[in-house]
């Protein structure tokens, strides 16, 4: 999030935690890259000592969490970072991929990481509290499901 002068509001930005409002969270490693503002699953690594989490390949995926934007620290994550997942009950900003009413359950979309109205078989990530059109911001209250039929 960028800073103007003189400016009195901040602009939202995906990934960006709502009015500091964090839920659970969790420090993890990070097996592959991934950036603020994407959804994260569990990885089985033998041996570890600390989560580890690897970005979604897939709207099947049992999501752990969201990378929060952090903008004092950097957002662009590697493998063997350390990263933060916030997960249930954060206010998080995300991006619509299509229309999304308020009070819509959303699931991801791989592709951007996005969210969308959630469809049958897939992965719930939480309930948009604002509506947004195709491509807008909308608040997010994280809220992690298991994959029901």
């Amino acid at each position: 999030m960028a800073e103007i002068l003189n400016q009195f509001t901040y602009t939202d930005v995906k990934g960006k935690v709502v009015n500091g409002e964090k839920g659970i969270a969790f420090g993890c490693k990070l097996y592959g890259t991934a950036n603020a503002g994407d959804f994260v699953k569990r990885k089985a690594v033998a041996g570890s000592k600390v989560i580890v989490v690897e970005a979604i390949a897939a709207d099947t995926d049992e999501v752990f969490g969201i990378i929060p934007y952090e903008s004092a620290k950097k957002n662009a994550y590697v493998s063997g970072d350390m990263v933060t997942v916030q997960h249930d009950y954060t206010r998080i900003v995300c991006t619509a991929s299509g229309t999304v009413a308020a009070t819509d359950t959303v699931m991801p979309v791989v592709s951007g990481m996005k969210v969308a109205k959630q469809t049958t078989g897939k992965t719930v990530v939480g309930i948009a509290l604002l509506p947004a059109a195709d491509g807008e911001l909308v608040e997010v209250l994280v809220k992690t499901h298991p994959v029901t039929a």
